[in-house]
């Protein structure tokens, strides 16, 4: 491939390889430009500030601290930082991207003084259009380039010359435009979704608490409603056997998961004791504290057992039946209620069995009543269901229209008027 005027900082073999790759369309190579992002932008890192010198309320010549913690929690608990710097002061056009630890996270619309996580990206915005670059370095090859390129120690970490280093796609500035505008109807479509979802379940948050509270006045110890508790089995596993082994990471949102299986091998006069069974509940009894009293009702078809960590339950359904009692252990309250019952070790916390099924104590409405609830539940976790699975689609499509999208394999519509002015664009940038 011949080197061109429009991909001056490249190698003939290194456009090669970039088209070997899939980065960029060759087609594309006759109008758009292929450059490195220490061409087109600098970065700054934001600020590292002790616990202590952090403020908790907003005041004249204050900012808040942006953290990847406080945008996860929704803000929270703000921290604030008093007379910052005005280099490590952000605002709603910036863009931000995580170089440290979970390397790669891109964050734009926060305004404060930004952690030394934080790469701030300064770029030329007459050739750069900013959600072009936020929809580009979000893109699965570009965020393998920055995984990549941050290493694999236990702490990632992207240095500046590494950032620097990462080729860059750019179509004339129109073109930009017109390509983040065409992905911002699914961003649109999936932040819907995602209010969608954030609704349906604060609705059923509210429909639990008014289920359980009403039943507050009927509780009794949670091992008179078990008809059996088991361990499970120590047995080293691995990625062959006979039989899957579920552990802690299997148990998601009140459901068996069988993502990441190991397995074990179990003489079968050992398979009829410790095999689980349809409506079993698996309680996770040690773990960080975070984690600790996680649960899930098992309803998967096969044979499986579970990690020693994990206790079985089994109910006494002429008392209580297992999806109900499935819900009250998943229910807030009740997290909050086991955390209180965990013995707190160096790194990790331990439920003891016997103290769980004489110091917890669980509703005990009628089955009718139990049944009812179950209901009602279950008909929300269906629809949540749909959505996950819908966010996960509308997801997926995006990615892949990202991808030939931002590579030029699907040429945008532009019209003649804004051809001609993308020809004069380019010409001048060129």
């Amino acid at each position: 491939m011949k080197r061109t005027k429009n991909h001056p900082s490249l190698t003939p073999s290194a456009i090669e390889k970039l088209v070997n790759t899939g980065l960029v369309c060759e087609s594309a190579l006759l109008s758009w430009r292929l450059k490195r992002f220490g061409d087109v932008c600098t970065v700054r890192q934001g600020l590292q500030i002790k616990i202590e010198e952090r403020f908790k309320q907003s005041a004249p010549n204050r900012y808040k601290y942006v953290t990847i913690q406080h945008i996860s929690n929704g803000w929270a608990n703000p921290e604030f930082i008093e007379n910052p710097s005005k280099s490590v002061i952000c605002s709603p056009t910036d863009v931000l991207m995580t170089r440290t630890g979970n390397t790669g996270i891109v964050v734009t619309n926060v305004d404060g003084v930004f952690h030394n996580n934080f790469f701030l990206i300064d770029f030329d915005r007459t050739i750069l259009d900013r959600d072009f670059l936020v929809n580009y370095l979000r893109s699965p090859r570009i965020q393998h380039y920055l995984l990549t390129n941050a290493g694999t120690s236990t702490i990632p970490d992207l240095n500046h010359g590494d950032f620097y280093s990462i080729p860059v796609v750019l179509p004339p500035l129109t073109e930009q435009k017109k390509i983040s505008e065409i992905l911002s109807c699914w961003d649109s479509a999936i932040e819907t979704i995602e209010k969608l979802i954030d609704a349906k379940t604060r609705f059923k948050k509210g429909l639990m608490q008014r289920l359980f509270k009403k039943e507050l006045d009927n509780m009794i110890p949670l091992g008179e409603v078990l008809e059996f508790s088991q361990y499970g089995l120590s047995n080293a596993a691995s990625s062959t056997g006979a039989i899957p082994m579920l552990r802690m990471l299997n148990l998601v949102n009140g459901k068996v998961s069988t993502r990441d299986l190991v397995y074990i091998d179990l003489k079968e006069s050992e398979q009829n004791s410790y095999l689980l069974q349809p409506k079993d509940i698996l309680f996770n009894r040690t773990n960080s504290q975070d984690l600790v009293g996680k649960t899930a009702l098992f309803s998967l078809e096969g044979s499986y057992v579970c990690a020693s960590y994990i206790v079985r339950l089994r109910t006494n359904t002429d008392r209580m039946l297992p999806e109900y009692l499935n819900y009250f252990l998943n229910f807030n309250p009740t997290q909050q209620r086991l955390k209180s019952l965990a013995t707190k070790g160096v790194s990790q916390s331990n439920i003891n069995p016997t103290n769980l099924k004489k110091f917890l104590k669980v509703p005990v409405p009628s089955l009718e009543i139990q049944q009812q609830s179950i209901e009602a539940l279950q008909f929300l976790d269906q629809e949540l269901g749909m959505l996950d699975d819908l966010l996960c689609k509308v997801s997926l499509q995006k990615n892949g229209l990202m991808q030939q999208l931002l590579t030029g394999n699907i040429p945008v519509s532009l019209s003649e008027e804004t051809t001609h002015s993308t020809k004069e664009e380019y010409a001048l940038n060129a």
